[in-house]
């Protein structure tokens, strides 16, 4: 399960203030103002909190890898992650989460 918060770049114009989120035991740096990567469509927030969910994807790159010590990092709106995993061969594993 992927659980990092991924922020794309502010779009131009755009004012990007860090706030803090603590996700597992990290604090995660994040902005004031998310943007969709795929789409490019701004989520929702109010007083630095988030009104509609994301998926959050952060990869490390390793050894054996073209991008090789790098780390990427994004978030999508929901309507880009179901069009991401609708074009999936094998879908992801879902699993029923009972608490939050």
């Amino acid at each position: 399960v992927i659980r990092f918060l991924g922020v794309g770049s502010c779009k131009e114009g755009a004012e990007c203030i860090p706030y803090e989120k603590k996700t597992e035991g990290r604090q995660m740096r994040a902005r004031k103002e998310l943007f969709c990567n795929a789409c490019g469509k701004k989520i929702q927030m109010e007083n630095n909190i988030l009104r509609e969910d994301v998926f959050e994807g952060k990869k490390e790159w390793g050894y054996f890898s073209k991008k090789d010590v790098t780390l990427h990092s994004f978030i999508m709106c929901e309507d880009c992650y179901d069009k991401m995993v609708s074009s999936f061969v094998i879908p992801p594993e879902i699993t029923e989460v009972l608490e939050l």
